[in-house]
């Protein structure tokens, strides 16, 4: 019996076999799959999608179901093939459609999405497409005709709301605020990833009227890009923020980011801030799709005034220190962020200082003496910002003023002193006020909206409607600015030349308004140059490297991303406008990198000042400076979010922006996928076998479980 028991047995070497057998079968089989995935799909990797975001009252934007879109690929290149999709030859829905960048507008959308056909859209935002669309074009904005209107002063005034005089942004058709997909929408940057789906489309998919039925297989996508958010921003905050036992869910959070903003005088004296001159300028941009990669944009609706303010900083940041302390008043620089969705940023700013909570929340525990005083709107004697200063003709700029708070002599008055100052300081430029007109979109707007009047002017390079034709729009890139393969940082553009007279007669204008004495103010062409180059084109420069606390830390070459996404995101845009204000009105001293955390370190009961230790022009891996400055960073979160002692969040707002962007349903979401969709027949025939395989295959184990002594015997 013994000798029998162990005939039956395996042998411990016959287990290890087996183990191996299996060990090397599991690989064998996960390198199959792998092979086996990519010969039935084709991944394309130069997707950018669109994105879902809400308000209190509707949804916007896209999305794909949780497992994706698949759709037949079909190319659109005129209004032919958008018409076939509503003939009765289109059999082979539902669809996903290619289309040219001349395609993808307002109307030919709604009409293609009223086909019921089409699941699915990529859009070709090729090199050379963009470009020649750029250059051919009479415009493409997703923002609306009237920016920002519904959030900003004149929403109760009958004479100027809703942009009733004329439209700001003839060309925007509003899709990126209130037009819902309800799928997935890509647009495809690289060249040779569109022209990989043209060829699967010309090969298995090409069809006209007069073509006879096309055969099988199928050229198909595949589209992911699904996102939880869904109807309105107080069904999605009140999903996000329930909690149960079992789960927290989280669907959508609010759009924002942080103000940066500072002041020339280094001075924890409280009587320097009670007269202020604030200068502005936007600091994000937005689109209809989410920035994965550049080119970013933004470039005149957001750079063209940025970099001049920020050279205004630095040249006045210049002066000897004796020189800003005997200034009557100090000069706040301001740059707000996500004033894109209804006026975010200032709307915040302006909310605090109305509450009390601006700079710092009542219950800081700092003592007075060691923060910055409360400030309110009325603190502020003068406002000027600037806006969308790239396209300028003949060197001609507008400033552009409320008629309303000019109804107030006094105000009127003040204004005028701002003009003048702008006129009196602009030798290269000319400034020409624009009279009995509304002020066009500003963050000004948000600041005379709280009753206060204040004497205020918006420099820009448009007197009526934009001269931007890109408004918001992933158009909006350096090529529209004729800045073109520019490699070299050093290399002079004309851009730079033109935006440095403005920011010279910016400059010299503040200092004329703080009460200084503005002959010494000059502005370096070479460092507009360079705030250009690293903002448009390579944030991996000079200027950039030197800011850094590592003269070898690692920033991506390519342009700034100005897109402002969910408030706990800093994005690129508001990190180096502070490091750059900070530097250039901070007070710099030489110290060693071993002593940076010693004597380059915050009090921490002190929240006047803030401490940044940089690398320096020198570059040097021993040695840098530290940066005093009165630069913060405050949330550019809106009212309607804000949930503490004073305030309780309100979702609902129409007063305030209440737009939130939906959260990814995970971190690898986007995924675009090629592949050939069988005949139905082919299906059929290959489940069939797979039904019959599994039919034969219960009485064969059953046999050879029944048999095994016989079949398996020694």
């Amino acid at each position: 019996m013994a000798t029998s028991v162990s005939q039956k047995q395996f042998r411990k070497s016959d287990v290890y076999y087996c183990l191996l057998y299996l060990f090397t079968s599991v690989l064998l089989a996960e390198s199959k799959g792998r092979k086996t995935y990519q010969m039935i799909y084709e991944d394309i990797k130069g997707g950018i999608p669109c994105v879902r975001r809400m308000n209190a009252t509707h949804q916007i934007g896209c999305t794909s179901e949780f497992h994706g879109n698949t759709g037949t690929v079909h190319i659109i290149q005129d209004q032919d093939a958008i018409d076939w999709l509503h003939s009765s030859a289109a059999t082979h829905a539902p669809y996903v459609v290619v289309l040219e960048a001349d395609i993808f507008t307002r109307p030919n959308i709604e009409k293609l999405l009223r086909s019921n056909k089409v699941n699915g859209m990529l859009v070709n935002f090729s090199n050379e497409t963009r470009r020649s669309f750029i250059e051919d074009s009479d415009g493409f904005s997703p923002d609306r005709s009237c920016p920002n209107d519904q959030f900003g002063m004149y929403t109760e005034t009958s004479d100027y709301n809703n942009c009733s005089i004329w439209d700001w942004n003839k060309v925007g058709d509003g899709m990126n605020f209130d037009l819902d997909f309800g799928i997935p929408v890509f647009i495809l940057t690289e060249e040779a990833e569109y022209g990989s789906i043209k060829r699967c489309y010309h090969k298995h998919n090409n069809q006209t009227n007069d073509s006879a039925p096309i055969d099988y297989p199928l050229c198909a996508i595949q589209l992911n890009d699904f996102m939880n958010g869904v109807k309105d921003t107080p069904t999605c905050m009140w999903r996000t923020e329930r909690t149960t036992n079992l789960e927290s869910s989280h669907y959508c959070d609010p759009i924002g980011d942080k103000n940066v903003w500072g002041f020339v005088k280094n001075s924890n004296d409280t009587k320097n801030y009670k007269s202020l001159v604030v200068a502005a300028a936007q600091l994000d941009a937005t689109s209809l799709f989410y920035p994965t990669m550049p080119p970013y944009f933004g470039s005149e609706s957001v750079v063209s005034s940025l970099v001049p303010l920020l050279a205004a900083a630095e040249a006045i940041g210049r002066l000897p220190k004796d020189q800003k302390d005997a200034l009557e008043r100090d000069i706040m620089f301001t740059f707000f962020n996500a004033e894109s969705y209804d006026y975010v940023g200032s709307s915040r700013m302006a909310y605090d200082m109305m509450r009390g909570y601006f700079p710092n929340s009542p219950e800081d525990e700092d003592p007075p003496e060691h923060r910055l005083p409360q400030l309110n709107i009325t603190d502020i004697a003068y406002y000027l910002e600037l806006r969308q200063l790239g396209l300028a003709e003949g060197s001609v700029y507008y400033a552009h003023v409320d008629p309303l708070s000019q109804r107030n002599p006094t105000v009127h008055n003040e204004t005028e002193a701002i003009i003048h100052a702008l006129q009196n300081n602009s030798e290269a430029i000319t400034v020409s006020p624009v009279e009995d007109k509304p002020l066009p979109p500003a963050s000004l707007q948000q600041f005379l909206r709280t009753g206060v009047d204040i004497p205020g002017v918006l420099i820009t390079d448009h007197d009526l409607e934009y001269k931007n034709k890109f408004y918001n729009s992933r158009y909006d890139i350096p090529f529209y600015l004729g800045i073109d393969n520019w490699e070299n940082e050093t290399t002079p553009v004309p851009l730079a030349t033109e935006l440095n007279k403005v920011a010279t007669t910016v400059a010299k204008a503040l200092v004329t308004l703080a009460g200084g004495n503005s002959d010494d103010v000059t502005t370096d062409e070479n460092m507009v140059n360079q705030l250009l180059y690293c903002f448009l084109v390579n944030a991996n420069c000079t200027l950039f490297r030197s800011l850094q606390d590592d003269p070898e830390a690692k920033i991506s070459p390519v342009g700034v991303d100005l897109y402002a996404g969910v408030h706990f995101v800093d994005n690129r845009a508001s990190l180096s406008a502070n490091r750059l204000l900070s530097y250039f009105l901070g007070e710099k001293t030489p110290i060693k990198k071993s002593e940076k955390d010693e004597k380059c370190k915050k009090p921490e009961d002190n929240s006047i000042y803030n401490y940044l230790y940089v690398v320096g022009p020198k570059m040097s891996a021993e040695e840098g400076e530290c940066v005093r400055s009165i630069v913060h960073r405050t949330p550019a979160v809106s009212p309607a979010f804000i949930n503490d002692n004073h305030t309780k969040p309100d979702w609902a707002s129409t007063k305030y922006s209440t737009w939130t962007e939906s959260q990814w349903a995970s971190s690898s979401s986007f995924a675009i996928k090629v592949f050939l969709v069988p005949s139905p027949k082919q299906e059929w025939v290959i489940f069939s076998l797979g039904v019959l395989m599994v039919l034969i295959s219960f009485p064969s184990v059953y046999f050879i479980r029944a048999r095994a002594d016989i079949i398996f015997s020694a």
